[in-house]
């Protein structure tokens, strides 16, 4: 519960909350200064990009416990994995960061790709399904802070995309060296303490530091990019490939409009996905693979009790489904983002000297809880609640029950790709059933499977007229001309 804590600090958030929050209020005020701005504003919000409350929405992402603390989900924080970090380390190579950056930033660049073509094709799902407008605001931000990434302070190229330190539990010396002349970290975000660049968004006057600004410049170009690409499918790969040309070049690379080629033999980082994209089994898959979440778990489990009478108590069969998160882009997400669930398990209960039937010793439980992702240990917390019974028995009532397991999923996938996708999984947990006798404390463990979901994406009729503009005004969100 010490973990859970922790998440609520702003020190774990990148720019801090207020920090997303002020740069999104100047990303919005800059909009509204670009030529025609006003009207573009009000046609973003009349199709359904942005909310029409006036209030900020970008800082909600950071509620997502699973994209916050698994170690697969950083790059909705614009982060490498730990793997990235480490299968870099492990290369040796000459320059470490550019390896780092070879191993993310493609990866990076086709999650905020799909969420480009989700948010044109259907603002108001890709929003319910956790990856509208404001989802992607918020990469952007953390895109540009010194605890996610370093770049050049002249050109702003990225020279490296780093991992989150509390990821794992142990880095090599190299990972942890500073940054000359900072505290920031060579290659990690200090995660939960002294992370000083998480703070780093003031600027003189009460303004955005440098790369706070730039954070702000760039989601404007987003939304102009969104603007010129509603309902223009064709021409939608182009514009992201030039937004991207833009804000996410490796530092010396040159841009190809397809990839970027970066200098000498380091190799080349791709920035087109349009043919994954246009692929249905791909696209799903790849959405499948950085955004999923248990469907139905399936468990055997044996229960243990404390008591000095007796060890072995019981064994059975549990079965659960979850609930697939919602929105992240408002006061709810918190809850909206926590895989909810229920289940039910029935087991045979080992009574000590009772003279019962085997039948009548059966016990049927029901339960709902949540899955709480948890930092270091790339693990699950799994709280619950519920009742029991005992129903073939005439000699007891209802009890109730609560207890908490910690769940890994291990092991490569298995079965057919999509929602039959299987991991094995295996809980360690407590449970306390005020029925009592020998398992009124009991401890257990339980091992099967679970098959996955990912977020689907229903796209209900929205407004597509557009609101007139100058057409030679339009020609100035190129986000090029722009900045």
């Amino acid at each position: 519960m010490i973990l859970i804590s922790l998440f609520f600090s702003n020190t774990i958030y990148a720019f801090s909350t207020k920090g997303h929050v002020a740069i999104e209020k100047v990303a919005l005020k800059l909009l509204r200064q670009s030529p025609n701005g006003g009207a573009i504003t009000d046609s973003l919000i009349s199709w359904g990009f942005l909310k029409d409350d006036g209030r900020p929405h970008s800082q909600y992402t950071d509620f997502s416990f699973e994209r916050q603390f698994s170690q697969n989900r950083q790059m909705f924080h614009f982060m490498s994995s730990n793997d990235a970090v480490m299968n870099a380390i492990r290369a040796k190579p000459a320059n470490i960061q550019q390896a780092v950056l070879i191993n993310t930033l493609e990866g990076c660049l086709q999650m905020m790709y799909f969420f480009f073509r989700e948010i044109i094709e259907c603002p108001a799902g890709a929003s319910q399904s956790g990856r509208g407008t404001y989802v992607l605001m918020h990469i952007i931000s953390d895109s540009y802070s010194e605890e996610h990434t370093i770049r050049d302070s002249a050109t702003m190229d990225l020279i490296t995309i780093k991992g989150w330190k509390p990821s794992r539990l142990w880095w090599p010396a190299v990972a942890k060296q500073k940054e000359e002349g900072k505290e920031s970290l060579l290659l990690l975000h200090k995660g939960f303490f002294a992370a000083k660049g998480d703070s780093d968004w003031k600027g003189d006057k009460e303004g955005l530091s440098p790369l706070a600004m730039q954070a702000a410049i760039a989601i404007k170009d987003m939304l102009l990019l969104l603007y010129n690409a509603n309902g223009k499918s064709s021409q939608a790969d182009a514009l992201i490939r030039i937004f991207f040309e833009y804000h996410y070049r490796p530092f010396q690379a040159v841009a190809t409009s397809t990839e970027f080629i970066l200098p000498g033999s380091a190799g080349k980082i791709p920035y087109s996905f349009l043919k994954e994209y246009g692929n249905d089994s791909s696209r799903n898959d790849i959405l499948f693979q950085y955004d999923r979440y248990p469907r139905l778990v399936y468990m055997f489990t044996t229960q243990m009790g404390f008591s000095h009478k007796q060890f072995f108590n019981g064994y059975g069969l549990e079965m659960s489904t979850y609930r697939s998160p919602g929105a992240a882009d408002n006061s709810r997400a918190l809850f909206t983002l926590l895989p909810l669930g229920i289940g039910g398990s029935l087991s045979k209960m080992i009574i000590k000297d009772d003279n019962r039937s085997y039948f009548s010793s059966v016990r049927l439980k029901g339960f709902t809880g949540a899955l709480i992702a948890l930092p270091l240990i790339n693990a699950s917390l799994n709280p619950y609640g519920g009742v029991a019974a005992f129903p073939f028995s005439n000699t007891t009532s209802l009890s109730a029950l609560y207890g908490v397991d910690i769940t890994w999923n291990f092991a490569n996938n298995w079965g057919r790709s999509g929602r039959n996708t299987k991991t094995f999984r295996l809980s360690l947990g407590y449970e306390h059933d005020n029925w009592g006798q020998s398992f009124l404390h009991t401890y257990k463990i339980k091992v099967g499977f679970n098959t996955w979901q990912g977020r689907r994406t229903t796209c209900p009729k929205r407004k597509s007229s557009r609101i007139k503009t100058d057409p030679e005004k339009k020609q100035a969100t190129s986000v090029k001309q722009e900045n």
